[in-house]
């Protein structure tokens, strides 16, 4: 009962604090005599003093039920920017002119000194809230009185920002903050703050104003020219598909032309295929050697002649398509590959890690913590373009960070100066961005290259983002932990921002996409063939005519060996035999399908006739003499008196018989 009484009681004074009013203010004597009524039981005491009061103030946006109003007309909220492009761009971020940190003031949005997607946004919420804004960056006292410049490791660090909204004695070193800096709890960091662990530990952070997340960033190399690069537009499959149709096609050929009725065919089914795959495939480069002599023949060259049409179209058409986008290959296609064995692309790869944007190398410790045996090989830079060049250059494999500051940062530092492309490359003066203006900035009077100390440094590859994002995570306002905060009101107001579609426009303002990203000195490059990329072409058509050469020489011996050896004049011979049999049943098909009864049964009769002429002797020859000579000749004319009674034995019989 008693434990049941204390927790009610802190339930009552949790539903009175947020009861209280808009700030959750709550009266002291109401507070002191809920107070007392715990004050006998310790244990209720102790859950009680857990938890801080923390007045708060709530925002109602104008599609809500009630009187939306600017809670915060005249209060000044003092903002910590670093600089982060496109989130934050910061004009002079080295304070060169003075005024280290801004602490003056002198960098506004009014002047254009300050710009990004962070600082639009906020432009938008101080609309809403009616509050107004001053802006400060990190710059430390002691280097800017030691360089007369801040540096980088301040102003462009997240860490040192936050250092700042959470006070104490390190926020002390910087321009612009004293002992009285945020005492009223009206200060909170911007830029591209993301929503962790440790911010919400040490901080109260809003609703995130966008989600986004990790990406890797690669360079891209041209793949090589393979032996059948030619054969690039149409893949193995469809390759084998268009040899299926030249044989389907042959195929039907034989049905329609050859039984008989095309003289180009041969009677034998094998010649008869070879002939029709040669045909048709001959059809398919225009340069057909037969003539079909049916309805049906005809139809298919037509339907063989309106595919001919279309791939010849498809093929030349995606061909100029694969030469002006010659394909790229990359190191890595995903984070992954970097953490799973199974992966296609696994390897020890060499990550960047950007020493200002900690995230990276504290998203590859626990990488290293969650799997067992795994060791990153790393490569140390100052930033994260510093680690993209790098990677650029070929020093590091890989570099990863949030997707937004890697599109800008390639858009920016890389593709609109030129490094990129195939050539590519770098002048030692960053202002020249390609290697004629490098080489040759000036010129005399006469048209001559002055000499320069120029340096073009040659390099080809793009740098790329690539594979799914991983490691979401969301961006929001950071403001201090304390009594009393207004940070759910800013969380209010950026929700309905959102909402309403402007966050979405600023993403598509600030942020390129690597889709439109294109190369300032790729324009200039012809795409051109050379003999790389045609060699496998050149070597199979001459492979092939070695195959016709062959054939040819083999041709000629054989002539050569039947003149040289009488053996080879008998194979000639079975050769000539065997194809004038084949020929000789071709014209028997031919004039079953062409002729009616009656004519074919007088050719059929000649034929026989000759076939018995054929079995006739033949004259003596001349070195006999005329004994033996008149001998043979009367053997042969017995011989054909014997065949005449043969032929004409039964109708003798019959007249002798009726005499």
């Amino acid at each position: 009962m008693r434990s049941a009484a204390s927790l009610l009681a802190v339930l009552a004074v949790s539903l009175s604090i947020l009861a209280a009013g808009v700030h959750g203010e709550l009266a002291d004597e109401e507070f002191q005599e809920l107070l007392s009524r715990v004050q006998s039981d310790p244990s209720a005491l102790a859950s009680l003093r857990r938890f801080t009061a923390a007045p708060f103030t709530s925002w109602v946006s104008p599609e809500s039920l009630g009187v939306s109003a600017p809670i915060f007309s005249n209060h000044t909220f003092t903002v910590v920017l670093y600089h982060l492009p496109p989130f934050v761009v910061i004009e002079d971020k080295e304070a060169l002119t003075g005024d280290p940190g801004n602490m003056n003031n002198t960098r506004t949005i009014a002047n254009g000194k300050l710009s990004g997607l962070t600082i639009d946004f906020l432009a938008e919420i101080s609309a809403r809230l009616g509050c107004r804004f001053e802006y400060l960056y990190p710059c430390k006292k002691s280097t800017f009185a030691a360089d007369k410049m801040c540096s980088e490791l301040d102003y462009a660090s997240s860490a040192a920002a936050l250092q700042i909204v959470k006070g104490g004695v390190e926020s002390l070193l910087y321009s612009g903050v004293t002992p009285l800096f945020c005492t009223d709890q009206r200060c909170f960091a911007a830029g591209a703050l993301k929503v962790s662990e440790t911010v919400i530990r040490d901080f109260f952070p809003t609703h995130p104003y966008m989600e986004k997340g990790f990406k890797i960033l690669v360079k891209g190399q041209q793949a090589p020219i393979s032996f059948m690069s030619w054969a690039g537009p149409f893949d193995l499959n469809l390759w084998i598909v268009v040899l299926c149709e030249v044989v389907f096609v042959a195929i039907i050929f034989m049905i329609c032309e050859g039984y008989g009725t095309n003289p180009g065919l041969p009677a034998n089914k094998l010649g008869q295929f070879l002939d029709s795959f040669y045909w048709s495939l001959t059809i398919l480069l225009a340069v057909a050697d037969k003539a079909p002599t049916t309805h049906a023949g005809r139809t298919l060259v037509m339907t063989q002649l309106f595919f001919t049409l279309l791939l010849v179209a498809v093929y030349t058409g995606n061909l100029i398509s694969f030469l002006l986008n010659k394909p790229q290959i990359y190191p890595m296609d995903r984070f992954q590959d970097a953490t799973e064995i199974t992966a296609e692309k696994f390897g020890d790869w060499k990550f960047c890690v950007p020493q200002i944007q900690g995230t990276v190398g504290a998203w590859l410790d626990l990488q290293e913590r969650l799997n067992d045996g795994l060791k990153f090989s790393r490569i140390e830079a100052v930033d994260l373009v510093d680690c993209m060049r790098k990677v650029y250059e070929g020093e590091a494999d890989v570099t990863f960070y949030d997707e937004p500051v890697l599109l800008y940062r390639l858009q920016n530092n890389f593709y609109s100066r030129g490094e990129c492309g195939f050539p590519g490359g770098f002048c030692s003066d960053k202002a020249r961005k390609d290697k004629t203006s490098c080489e040759c900035p000036t010129k005399d009077n006469l048209g001559r290259c002055l000499p320069t100390e120029n340096i073009w440094t040659p390099i080809d590859g793009n740098l790329v983002t690539r594979g799914e994002i991983f490691n979401p995570f969301g961006y929001a306002l950071v403001f201090r932990k304390g009594v009393q905060t207004d940070y759910m009101a800013f969380g209010q107001a950026i929700q309905y921002v959102k909402e309403q579609g402007m966050v979405e426009a600023l993403d598509k303002q600030w942020i390129p996409q690597m889709s439109g990203m294109s190369c300032s000195t790729q324009s200039s490059t012809l795409v051109t063939l050379g003999l790389e990329n045609m060699q496998g072409m050149i070597t199979i058509t001459s492979a092939l005519a070695a195959v016709g050469l062959l054939i040819g020489l083999l041709e000629h011996f054989i002539s050569v060996c039947v003149k040289i050896f009488p053996c080879c004049s008998c194979l000639e011979q079975i050769l000539i035999d065997i194809e004038t049999k084949l020929q000789h049943e071709h014209d028997h098909a031919t004039r079953g399908d062409h002729t009616n009864d009656g004519v074919k049964t007088l050719i059929d009769k000649k034929d026989e006739e000759e076939e018995e002429d054929a079995g006739l002797p033949l004259p003596p020859p001349d070195e006999m003499s005329v004994e033996e000579s008149l001998l043979e000749l009367q053997t042969r004319l017995d011989r054909i008196e014997d065949l005449m009674l043969a032929a004409t034995g039964g109708a003798g019989e019959s007249g002798t018989a009726a005499v």
